[in-house]
């Protein structure tokens, strides 16, 4: 719950060092534009960005091999990700729409 309910960050790049997005870690910040999740990441927890309205995509590295439940929830986010990858299987599961890694600015 970092930041859960905080509606003045626009943008989040997650630095190198951290290795799990945390449960509700961004839930329901409606103001969250643009996500940068690195390599090191390989977990992101239940509803981490849950109710991010303004969240429209984001991209997920192949790195991310666990992802909770309703991690991402808010049309009309698309998670750019490669294919086969453990976060375009959750996608597919889930209804979410993805675009290829290869389309992302």
């Amino acid at each position: 719950d970092a930041f859960r309910y905080c509606q003045t960050i626009i943008s989040v790049t997650i630095p190198d060092s951290v290795v799990r997005i945390g449960k509700s870690a961004f839930e329901n910040c409606e103001s969250l534009r643009s996500v940068v999740i690195p390599d090191s990441v390989t977990e992101i927890g239940e509803d981490a960005f849950q109710s991010c309205k303004a969240l429209a995509s984001v991209f997920v590295p192949e790195s991310v091999i666990a992802i909770g439940e309703n991690a991402f929830g808010f049309p009309p986010l698309t998670v750019a990700c490669l294919e086969e990858s453990y976060a375009h299987r959750y996608c597919k599961y889930h209804d979410i729409p993805t675009k290829p890694k290869l389309i992302w600015p």
